[in-house]
């Protein structure tokens, strides 16, 4: 599938009056469904950042392709791009907290007879206007030496870099690519269609991300206040990104909704400093 697709690069324009209008309260609730065959609506609301581009060749395929390829579909060196969510939130503030959920489906396909691709994917919240991150291992999200400060990610790790478990992995990030929970998928997050939810509760403070790829699931949690990580209004969206090693990433769907909870006392929510 990935090889099929033309260059198609859909330019978008915003006013940053009108996000700063639009940016929610901790009250407010966000919600929306896209599935990137359908345009050009998803993409009035998303920056395509990078190398990021929007791939459609017929009504019934299209998708956002994060890193680059060629004319024939293969994936290139030292790429990185991000999808980021026009419209921020406030993720917590005035004794209120947020709960969010997600759910994405995406593609990370090899170039024909390559046994070692890289790098991987990430779901990421993080401060409004946080700059793209470097390619390769950085995922197009975090700094060259692996660490964002006010950044919360889930990364989809198909290569063993750095500080890296030696399998293929789905991690949980505090603003570092040092991930402080994995869980093993082998190589099934190559070649398949995964499906990612990732859940967080404010009352508990837990993240969960469930992962279905064909008939398997993988799931891993971890227990962290994120009102201690992310600054009170963040963006979010997708990144990824190639180095010496590649892959083509592409992401087909994306549901997100959040859901106000009161939190017992404001003092409770604290910013980082």
């Amino acid at each position: 599938m990935a090889a099929s697709f033309p260059h198609t690069l859909i330019p978008l324009v915003c006013s940053i009056t009108l996000l700063l209008a639009l940016a929610t309260t901790p009250g407010d609730a966000t919600s929306f469904s896209y599935n990137f065959n359908q345009k050009p609506d998803p993409l009035n609301s998303m920056s395509l950042q990078g190398d990021a581009h929007y791939l459609k060749d017929t009504d019934e395929i299209g998708l956002i392709r994060l890193t680059k390829t060629d004319e024939s579909g293969k994936a290139l060196n030292y790429s990185a791009g991000r999808a980021v969510y026009l419209v921020p939130f406030k993720f917590w503030g005035d004794g209120m907290q947020v709960d969010f959920e997600t759910t994405m489906k995406f593609i990370i396909n090899p170039n024909s007879g390559d046994t070692d691709p890289a790098d991987g994917f990430t779901f990421f919240i993080e401060p409004v206007d946080a700059p793209m991150g470097a390619n390769g291992a950085s995922f197009g999200e975090f700094n060259y030496f692996g660490s964002k400060r006010s950044t919360f990610a889930i990364e989809f790790d198909i290569h063993q870099d750095r500080n890296d478990p030696s399998y293929p992995h789905v991690g949980i990030d505090i603003e570092t690519i040092d991930s402080v929970v994995t869980m093993e998928v082998g190589n099934e997050l190559i070649g398949q269609v995964v499906t990612a939810r990732i859940d967080y509760k404010a009352a508990t403070s837990v993240i969960s991300v469930k992962v279905t790829i064909g008939s398997k699931t993988y799931e891993v949690s971890y227990v962290k206040d994120l009102s201690t990580v992310l600054p009170q209004e963040v963006q979010f969206g997708f990144s990824a990104a190639t180095g010496d090693r590649v892959a083509v990433h592409d992401l087909i769907s994306w549901e997100f909704s959040t859901t106000p909870n009161t939190v017992n006392g404001s003092s409770g929510i604290r910013q980082v400093v």
